[in-house]
């Protein structure tokens, strides 16, 4: 497996400041700026990655970056260099072109292969890996053109770099051929590959979610020559080349922190909302309520079904008008036709029954205070999930729940998983609150997720801190559920 830090040189030339002399290369900021993306999904630390794009990209701040890095840089780290701009050829050197490049003075203004390589050779590491997208040129005559009158000689390399067992490269063409940018894809036709491969979506090349260098090499030759081919006017050829020597197969990159995020979407995106219920409770005074009458009503002292029933008969005129009002604006807005629509009121209560979900209302007396009274609003029985995600229902439902509760398929024990957690390191980035004398309920905290988790052994609930829309805490829901997939201390909740 991989180890030790991997510190990530990033380069990319698009525009240079002599135009009469290097020609645009298409594309190579965002090559540059795609291919960061990919090694961030891997999980490499920012602080590691250095990107230099156009203007930033000086022959001055590419040696500065390459020797800093190999000074930094430890026998059990890697070094992994990316340029995309133009490569050139003179006096038996490969040179890369920095944007501040100056064609009659090549090898004083631009950076030459041997002497980044010179770098990396002196340093700790002995596990380099360059990829060079140069030697552009274009995929029609006259546009998209990376083309240099210097050719870059990928070939040299070949013969150079055979016996350096302390560098590997991949260079996007042959010398006698040019590396092609492709207006449909926004990017060099080799590095779109290359970044393909790095995301985890090449079919076939990884072995248990490794990607080791001769199936990197065997994907970007096949599948860039074949799109070249496929996809040129004049059927052009380009082969990706490997140069450098390694003793055997090495890993370029672990993946698995891809497929790992992509299954845990998965499980996400097919979560059933059948086990799911939206509330909200809201409390207030029971001399606030509609039907009460100052002066005439006395405000319960005492709790019972008495002071209850009192409630629900006073605070009737709440559900009425609620149902009334909803049943008009899902009819409305979701288009119901009149069998498919079902409200009904009783005593301290009422409902609406839809072909998509299932909304009830209703007030009681508080349980902590006897003088105030508990509106409770629950939207359930979802038999269609999609309905979450339409703008028409949640702007009827925009600022009604707070709380997201889901049933879990099996009980769990409030106690191990309270062990579980503790036994974690301090610096965990999962916390459990809990009151020793009730164990009953604990709330588990996540670094980086904004909501708590309450936990009963039968269910698990998130609340948010003010009433939003179904779809913003279907989307909290989602987030918790795949923090808790991605966190194996947490895999009784699953």
């Amino acid at each position: 497996m991989i180890s030790g830090v991997t510190y990530i040189i990033i380069i990319s030339v698009e525009n240079y400041i002599e135009i009469s002399s290097f020609s645009k290369v298409d594309f190579a900021k965002k090559d540059a700026e795609d291919l960061a993306n990919a090694f961030k999904l891997l999980g490499y630390n920012e602080e590691d990655l250095i990107v230099l794009i156009n203007e930033k990209a000086t022959r001055t701040s590419i040696v500065q970056k390459v020797k800093k890095v190999a000074e930094r840089a430890l026998e059990t780290d890697r070094i992994i260099f990316y340029f995309s701009g133009h490569g050139l050829y003179e006096s038996g050197d490969n040179y890369l072109a920095p944007v501040d490049a100056i064609r009659t003075a090549i090898p004083d203004t631009c950076v030459s292969i041997s002497e980044i390589l010179g770098y990396f050779k002196k340093s700790l590491s002995k596990r380099t890996i360059l990829f060079l997208d140069c030697c552009h040129s274009g995929f029609e005559a006259g546009k998209y053109i990376r083309e240099d009158e210097n050719l870059f000689m990928a070939d040299e390399l070949i013969f150079q770099f055979r016996m350096e067992e302390f560098c590997t490269g991949f260079a996007s063409c042959k010398s006698n051929q040019k590396s092609i940018s492709h207006p449909k894809l926004q990017n060099g036709v080799w590095t779109h590959f290359l970044i393909m491969a790095l995301k985890g979506e090449a079919t076939g090349i990884y072995t248990k979610g490794l990607l080791f260098s001769d199936k990197l090499q065997s994907y970007l030759n096949k599948n860039t020559s074949e799109y070249v081919k496929m996809n040129s006017s004049t059927k052009r050829d380009q082969t990706p080349i490997k140069f450098g020597s390694e003793t055997d197969k090495f890993i370029v990159a672990d993946v698995n922190p891809i497929f790992e995020e992509q299954e845990r979407n998965r499980k996400v995106a097919d979560l059933s909302f059948t086990n799911i219920s939206l509330l909200n409770e809201e409390s207030d005074s029971v001399k606030n309520l509609p039907g009460f009458q100052k002066g005439f009503h006395k405000v319960p002292s005492y709790m019972g079904s008495a002071p209850d029933n009192f409630i629900k008969e006073k605070g009737a005129q709440i559900i009425k008008e609620e149902i009334e009002t909803l049943s008009e604006n899902l009819k409305t807005a979701l288009r119901y036709k009149r069998n498919e629509i079902r409200p009904s009121t009783d005593l301290g209560a009422g409902s609406i029954e839809t072909p998509d979900f299932d909304y009830s209302i209703s007030i009681s007396q508080s349980e902590s205070n006897p003088g105030e009274y508990i509106v409770t609003r629950r939207l359930d029985n979802f038999k269609n999930s999609d309905i979450v995600s339409r703008s028409e229902f949640n702007s009827v439902f925009s600022n009604h729940f707070d709380n997201l509760v889901f049933e879990l398929s099996n009980k769990i024990s409030i106690t191990k998983l309270i062990d579980a957690v503790e036994t974690l390191e301090e610096d965990s980035p999962i916390k459990v609150h809990y009151n020793p004398a009730n164990l009953k309920t604990c709330t588990i905290t996540i670094e980086g997720l904004k909501n708590e988790v309450v936990v009963t052994n039968t269910t698990l609930s998130i609340a948010t801190k003010y009433q939003t829309s179904p779809e913003r805490l279907i989307c909290a829901f989602r987030e918790t559920h795949k923090a808790i997939l991605a966190n194996p201390e947490l895999k009784m909740l699953e």
